[in-house]
Formats: C-alpha cells, sequence, structure tokens
C-alpha cells in the first residue's frame, strides 16, 4: 500500500465526521508545499475537529508503515502540539481514530473538571 492510499483512506474516515472540516494539502511543483509560504514540514492533512469544548486545529503527517519521518515534519508536529493542536504522525486509519478518541477523552475530562 502506498502512502498516497493511505491518505485516501484516512480522507475517506475524516469525511464520515460531522465535527471535522479537513484538507488534503497539495503537493508538487504548484502545490502548497513548493511556496515560499509554507513553514517546513508542513502535514499531509490539516484540519480542525470539534471536541466537547472547542475546535481544535488538527495536523496529521501520513506514512507509510515503516517510512522515516523528516526533522522539519517532527519539528513541526511538536511545535503544533505543544501549541494545544491535535498533531501526529499515523500509519493507517487505526492511528487516526486512536488520536481522536483519546481527544475526545481529554475534552470530557476538561468540561468535568
Amino acid at each position: 500500500m502506498t502512502e498516497s492510499d493511505i491518505k485516501r483512506q484516512i480522507c475517506d474516515y475524516l469525511n464520515t465526521l460531522p465535527s471535522c472540516v479537513f484538507t488534503l494539502t497539495p503537493r508538487g511543483r504548484r502545490g502548497l508545499q513548493s511556496s515560499k509560504y509554507c513553514q517546513p514540514g508542513w502535514p499531509d492533512i490539516t484540519g480542525f475537529i470539534k471536541t466537547t469544548v472547542q475546535a481544535i486545529p488538527l495536523f496529521i503527517e501520513v506514512k507509510k508503515p515503516g517510512g522515516a519521518i523528516s526533522k522539519p515534519q517532527h519539528d513541526f508536529i511538536l511545535r503544533a502540539h505543544l501549541m494545544g493542536a491535535l498533531a501526529f504522525i499515523a500509519e493507517n486509519v487505526d492511528d487516526v481514530q486512536k488520536a481522536l478518541s483519546s481527544l475526545s477523552h481529554r475534552a470530557v475530562r476538561k468540561v468535568t473538571s
């Protein structure tokens, strides 16, 4: 399975979630990646996910199983996470489901505290 196949599967899954808006980041010669205004390491999928408290930024870097992450990708995911975004690396739809599940548990705790 290619990374493009995994991206399509993840996007198909995200399309089933009414609490999620997202886009697949354009790549290549005419895409965002080639723009001087795109930060290094910008992830493959970006959007927002609604929690019980608020909508938060969503950043997903997609890799095929065993695929290496670059330093700029690692740094971007870390910075976004530290700023309160849900930012992670996914090798399949299960990784996305697990990340969203952990988010909903955190959001519920925020509401009840």
